[in-house]
């Protein structure tokens, strides 16, 4: 029986890595080009997918530094990683060799988007400290400080609270690592209770979490 098939971002995320080791933020920009502009990553996503892929044993880390009193951690591919990312990006050549031989177009290129840093707010780091407290503990030991200066760095300039979709991410990728951790791969019925549960939960937490002082 063949390897199933990876997620979009699975496989963005593995070439994204695939050149050198990269941090979070690294990632998140160099995915955007990689998908001609169309995946933007988001913290809560790839943090939950940073996990789940190591847990996996495709990617491990690399090394950590500290950058602006934040600890910030690279993850490189494993050899397992290499070689899921190698079969699938054929799997894929193939399937697009064909779709373009019966279209008889030649495929076409996309320019990349730019991705601009935004500024960093005190409330605002406060608001996603506490959208954060969705991840189970050992979860935000590893991951947290990162994790904010990621989206600290994506914000707009003056921008006092987390975007909705931001909030409805980080609530999903916090309840993704919780399933993963309890009950192995978590199966269709599991996300669509937890895409629920965040999509019932996150205005709520975006609009009435107070930032703690």
């Amino acid at each position: 029986m063949g390897m199933r098939s990876m997620q979009e971002s699975t496989f963005l995320i593995l070439t994204a890595l695939a050149a050198k080791p990269q941090h979070g933020y690294g990632i998140i920009t160099d995915v955007a080009p990689i998908s001609s502009g169309k995946v933007r990553l988001r913290a809560g996503t790839l943090y939950a997918a940073l996990d789940r892929l190591e847990s996996e044993g495709l990617i491990q880390t690399d090394r950590e530094e500290i950058v602006d009193g934040r600890a910030r951690r690279y993850y490189r591919l494993t050899a397992d990683g290499t070689t899921r990312l190698s079969a699938e990006a054929q799997r894929l050549h193939r399937h697009a060799e064909t779709a373009f031989a019966r279209l008889s177009i030649p495929p076409g290129t996309v320019p990349p988007p730019a991705i601009a840093p935004g500024g960093l707010v005190t409330s605002l780091e406060r608001r996603y400290r506490a959208l954060l407290r969705w991840y189970p503990q050992w979860h935000r030991r590893l991951h947290e400080q990162e994790m904010l200066a990621v989206l600290l760095h994506s914000a707009a300039p003056a921008q006092q609270r987390p975007a909705l979709s931001d909030a409805l991410d980080l609530i999903r990728g916090g309840l993704r690592v919780r399933i993963h951790h309890a009950v192995g791969a978590p199966s269709a019925p599991h996300w669509r209770r937890a895409a629920n549960i965040a999509a019932l939960l996150g205005p709520l937490a975006l609009f009435t979490l107070r930032p703690r002082p």
